[in-house]
């Protein structure tokens, strides 16, 4: 058949299976989200994770198979991780899709965008195996003036870009979606390397757009062929409003996390006993070394003049001199 060609089988999502293995996994991406699934839900916002920034100047690119941009200036998202420590996910850039690879409950939106955040290992590493992707649906409505700045009037041929002179604001212009409900899956990349390392937010509340933006896009892309096919849930389960993170702890440490120990609250009650021991050693110490000398004998040294005067503390070595 097709697949049996290479190039057909490289832009064909449907060939992937027959060249890499792994996208036959069992948790694959997109999926069909489907309400009756969910087995767990929270009372999360997402957006109170996010601490997107707008940037301008950033080039929307053709890679001709799909619409985005990339840069590692857009913010980050905190998760917090298994360890209770937090988890920083930059923001590296955003893919547009018409129409939307993801479905809720059976229906498919006409756009999605897929917001990338990735794990910040150091200021300028990134963990391409440990992935946050965040998708937006849009539905026929309004001019969306977010989109007007991605689209323009026309979208750049195939290898090319355009240059967004303007702010992009993914945090003011998803703000909506990203303050509602959301459902999270573990699943893959929908491009062809299909790895099994995305933890999917799918946003509920659909934002706008125009036919006419609509159709901007289908002028540069008249086939959906580059989205890939719904992929089977298998034994995966779906949470609604959650990432499931683990509890916070709250560290206070020196050095850092991995060669120091977490400080412990002290015992009050504990202060004491270096006190009272100093107190107490104090004492020993002043009884040991000072001693009343014998009135007698001092009123014999004085030659009789001091007979009425009162015993007077010196040191033990007194005598000895």
């Amino acid at each position: 058949g097709s697949c049996d060609q290479a190039d057909a089988s490289r832009n064909d999502p449907a060939c992937w299976a027959a060249s890499t293995p792994a996208c036959s996994g069992r948790a694959q991406s997109p999926i069909d989200i489907k309400s009756s699934a969910v087995s767990q839900i929270g009372n999360e916002s997402y957006l109170h994770k996010t601490s997107w920034k707008p940037v301008s100047g950033l080039r929307v690119v053709n890679d001709g198979r799909s619409l985005g941009f990339s840069s590692n200036q857009l913010g980050y998202t905190t998760v917090i991780g298994p360890n209770g420590f937090p988890k920083y996910y930059q923001v590296t850039g955003a893919t547009l899709k018409m129409p939307s690879e993801h479905l809720i409950n059976g229906k498919q939106y006409p756009a999605e965008l897929q917001v990338i955040q990735k794990n910040q290992k150091t200021v300028l590493e990134y963990d391409d195996d440990d992935v946050i992707v965040s998708s937006f649906m849009f539905e026929l409505g309004d001019e969306n003036k977010f989109l007007k700045q991605i689209l323009g009037t026309k979208i750049p041929a195939s290898g090319s870009y355009s240059t967004v002179s303007q702010p992009i604001d993914l945090q003011w212009a998803l703000g909506p979606a990203l303050d509602g409900p959301f459902f999270k899956y573990d699943g893959s990349y929908t491009t062809s390397s299909c790895s099994e390392v995305v933890d999917w937010a799918v946003f509920e509340t659909p934002m706008a757009l125009s036919a006419e933006q609509m159709q901007v896009f289908r002028a540069a892309f008249p086939s959906a062929g580059n989205n890939r096919p719904i992929q089977p849930l298998n034994d995966r389960s779906i949470v609604k409003n959650t990432m499931q993170e683990a509890a916070a702890v709250d560290h206070r440490y020196f050095l850092n996390r991995e060669m120091a120990r977490d400080k412990k609250e002290t015992n009050p009650m504990l202060l004491l006993f270096p006190i009272v021991g100093t107190i107490l050693l104090c004492s020993t110490v002043m009884f040991w070394t000072f001693q009343r000398e014998d009135s007698s004998r001092k009123r014999e040294s004085a030659g009789g003049l001091a007979r009425d005067a009162k015993p007077s503390t010196i040191g033990r070595g007194y005598n000895n001199l």
